[in-house]
């Protein structure tokens, strides 16, 4: 096909441009585009992101931008599945998102799908922020935001490495917790240390998969402990994700994925 074109200026008209010659793709070149993903909220700062990728589609690239507008912001185009987390979001905020595919026969992108609806990313509750400090720590010494709580149940664990029934307890517990966390139940356990120093705390946690309150935070543990009346160690709580304790001990409690679901659900 040929294109040209011209302009309108106070009622006179331009001459045309010159032609503009392109060809459509053939049948076994075309490209396809990709239908609207799905995105879905797993806590207050990560959103998880599916699309069907066409066949002969080698690499996808997903983009995203925030519900007040702004320009689309590239999260990768170098995806090799269908598949894909964006962390590092802002709680209760809502997001949109789009992809395109890389076609191998045409050697070409397609045009980008739908944007999905709005998304948004869970909110936290305000019990929450009462509780912990707006950062926490994990076994890396990594920085992680208070919104990674946000919808989902938390048990609250006070526990020392010079503890021997801590000690007994922690691997079981840990063995629990990747359980439910490998069916996909939104749990997490924020651990509360009763160590002597930060040398014990650190070499503690290295043996917990879950968040920690930073040891340095002395008025924070402080309070948690007198908050939930400990007495002694190993102790733990379990609240909702709107902060209500639905397992006063943790410890004793037959816990089970099934019993997460159904406090998903207070």
């Amino acid at each position: 096909y040929e294109f040209r074109m011209r302009y309108s200026s106070n009622g006179n008209l331009s001459e045309f441009t010159e032609a503009l010659r392109l060809r459509t793709l053939t049948t076994e070149l075309s490209v396809t585009r990709m239908s609207m993903p799905s995105a879905d909220a797993i806590d207050g700062t990560t959103m998880r992101i599916l699309w069907n990728k066409p066949p002969r589609t080698i690499k996808s690239e997903l983009q995203m931008k925030q519900e007040d507008g702004g320009p689309w912001i590239t999260i990768s185009d170098k995806l090799p599945g269908s598949i894909a987390r964006k962390k590092g979001l802002r709680a209760g905020h809502g997001y949109l998102f789009r992809t395109r595919g890389y076609n191998r026969d045409s050697d070409a992108w397609s045009a980008y799908s739908e944007p999905t609806e709005i998304s948004y990313t869970k909110s936290l509750h305000p019990v929450f922020r009462d509780l912990f400090p707006e950062q926490l720590t994990n076994a890396e010494g990594e920085k992680v935001s208070l919104d990674h709580l946000a919808g989902k149940v938390v048990g609250i664990y006070f526990s020392a490495h010079w503890c021997p029934p801590c000690r007994q307890f922690t691997p079981m517990l840990a063995d629990f917790y990747k359980r439910a966390r490998g069916e996909g139940k939104k749990f997490e356990i924020v651990f509360v240390s009763q160590d002597m120093d930060n040398y014990a705390f650190r070499g503690y946690l290295d043996q917990m998969p879950w968040l920690a309150v930073p040891y340095r935070d002395v008025r924070a543990r402080a309070n948690l402990g007198s908050r939930f009346g400990m007495r002694g160690i190993p102790m733990l709580k379990i609240l909702s994700p709107h902060g209500e304790v639905v397992c006063q001990d943790g410890v004793r409690e037959a816990l089970s994925p099934d019993l997460i679901s159904r406090w998903e659900r207070m």
